[in-house]
């Protein structure tokens, strides 16, 4: 008998091919090693890309019961050929059987002459005989699993492995075996079981529930096995993708959803209230973020801006949310000759214009802008009057914005606006009316389309319910009076305020209350129909402050708020 050289094949060497040189000995170890090489990169693209499991049209090694105390049934689940014949992969490896056969009728099973010959010949245990039912009124878990492993066939037990033409031996073989076991447990063999034998894999095909009465029948009977693996083709993922989440559905080239939202949060909060609030989520980590502000751009892209203060010096940062991944934070411009700023805000318009506003202390505090149109615009000074802060902005839907922002004359709050027309200059400062005591304000837009100043007035003696507040822009004016909306706030801590519409049409508040010293809760309250509702969207003794909305075509809403040193959006999902 020939003999065959000890197995060279080292995976932890990360060979991938042998190379055979000129005028050098071809050792069998050799051409054994480069045919290990492939069979491993086989078995480990099968175990980790595929998986365990029957494939897709295939029902092969399904447990069937037989209604008797001792044995089932093996189906093949396919046909007596090899390529139609019924097969699991197992680790990698695919084991097939072409016929049915019962479990006791296995050429291994302690129960059939010569298998204790036979496993001895092969190095394997027998298949042990099922165990005895329990004592009424106890049951008993059973699995039934695919024990698969491979071994050399030489000469001696294949004599078809001499080539007539030659008269002799030439190569032996690796045959690959499977056998059907069934252990007290509900999984398979793990290394450390007393059953678990190196070189063997393992996979479930199905759990029995034994009786008293012994009797395995179909009830009895759980099918373990993984159904209809394989790979699919970008088309049938597509398929998939718009069926379950319609046409307008897709993942990017590294398979990040496009939604922004997770599908099973959205669902799972929408069974409990409508619209959904999802989150939050960290946007980035490692601040501070100071005074953020949101933005959606003209196509779909959101923005977040905030003030970096290093030392002295302050910079507008950014970062973007593209194919679903943040990008990291980057510098736009710093702040020249500012002090401090107070208040951020930016809005968009529909030829790619993005336009930050900002009230800074830089001798006196006043409002400055600058524009983004592939590059950043100089500074430009929006109102030169000294006490101006809290600025806001938002876009109407001509494309023109709208800026909003406190004025503070001897004790008198007035809100000033101005207009920044699509691809024209900034009309005129106008007073948009006088505030009452107002903790803050925001602008928005309404469900008519038409923009809209909210602000809360801090109630007077001091008490829990702050007003709420709003005036409409019409017909390139504002309305001459506030109208109350009913809508309050119910906390005598307020500090910081958003508003915005959503797909539902009900107008949403969000604000920072002091919850603690050195801490702040973030509530929301949306008045729907006449009644007004309250929801804490972060939980109790968190830092969160200046809260900023960005509303998406669709309705949905993110809300984008400093907490410490992270930057965190929390959804308001009405559309998925």
């Amino acid at each position: 008998m020939a003999i065959i050289s000890p197995n060279t094949f080292d995976p932890i060497r990360r060979y991938v091919s042998v190379r055979l040189a000129q005028g050098v000995p071809l050792a069998d170890a050799d051409w054994n090693e480069g045919d290990d090489m492939r069979r491993y990169e086989l078995r480990a693209f099968l175990r980790w890309f595929v998986g365990d499991g029957v494939p897709v049209g295939n029902d092969g090694f399904r447990i069937a019961a037989t209604n008797s105390a001792a044995s089932f049934n093996i189906v093949a689940g396919g046909g007596p050929q090899p390529l139609q014949a019924g097969r699991m992969l197992v680790d990698g490896m695919e084991a097939f059987i072409t016929a049915d056969i019962g479990f006791s009728a296995q050429p291994l099973h302690a129960g059939q002459a010569g298998a204790a010959a036979l496993a001895a010949s092969w190095g394997v245990p027998v298949i042990a005989a099922l165990p005895a039912p329990p004592i009424a009124p106890a049951t008993r878990t059973l699995t039934v699993y695919l024990d698969v492993w491979e071994r050399l066939v030489t000469l001696a037990e294949d004599p078809a492995l001499v080539l007539p033409g030659l008269g002799t031996e030439t190569c032996s073989r690796l045959r690959r075996e499977w056998a059907v076991r069934v252990r007290t447990g509900a999984a398979p063999p793990v290394n450390g079981d007393p059953d678990f034998i190196a070189g063997h894999s393992y996979a479930a095909l199905a759990t029995i529930t034994q009786t008293s009465a012994g009797i395995i029948d179909a009830p009895a009977v759980v099918d373990r096995r993984r159904r209809g693996i394989s790979l699919p083709s970008q088309m049938d993922f597509n398929q998939v993708l718009s069926d379950t989440f319609g046409g307008g559905y897709s993942v990017n080239g590294s398979g990040v959803p496009q939604l922004p939202y997770p599908m099973r949060d959205v669902i799972n909060a929408m069974l409990r209230e409508r619209p959904a609030a999802v989150g939050p989520t960290t946007v980035l980590n490692a601040g501070p973020y100071n005074t953020p502000t949101a933005v959606i751009d003209s196509s779909g892209v959101p923005w977040v801006f905030w003030v970096r203060v290093n030392g002295p010096n302050r910079f507008l940062s950014f970062s973007r949310r593209i194919a679903g991944v943040w990008t990291p934070p980057a510098d736009a411009f710093q702040f020249t000759g500012v002090l401090s700023v107070s208040s951020l805000a930016a809005a968009a318009q529909s030829n790619g214009t993005i336009r930050v506003f900002y009230s800074a202390l830089s001798g006196n505090n006043r409002i400055f802008s600058r524009a983004f149109t592939g590059a950043w615009g100089p500074e430009e000074l929006v109102d030169s009057i000294d006490q101006n802060s809290q600025v806001s902005a938002v876009t109407d839907q001509t494309g023109t914005i709208i800026v909003v922002w406190r004025r503070d004359t001897a004790g008198v709050f007035t809100a000033q606006s101005v207009r920044y027309p699509l691809g024209g200059a900034a009309g005129a400062v106008t007073n948009a009316g006088t505030m009452v005591r107002p903790g803050d304000h925001a602008i928005t837009i309404d469900p008519t389309g038409a923009p809209q100043l909210v602000y809360v007035q801090e109630p007077n003696p001091m008490g829990p319910n702050w007003s709420v507040f709003t005036k409409r822009f019409i017909a390139n004016a504002w309305e001459a009076n506030f109208t109350d909306s009913t809508l309050t706030v119910p906390v005598t801590t307020f500090i910081d305020l958003a508003a915005g519409y959503t797909a539902d049409g009900s107008l949403w508040l969000f604000y920072s209350t002091v919850s603690a010293p050195g801490f702040s809760t973030l509530r929301a309250r949306r008045l729907v129909l006449g009644v007004t509702e309250t929801r804490e969207l972060l939980p109790p003794q968190q830092t969160a402050r200046f809260p900023s909305l960005a509303v998406d075509a669709a309705g949905n809403a993110g809300l984008y708020i400093q907490n410490g040193a992270l930057l965190q959006q929390v959804g308001l999902v009405q559309h998925i």
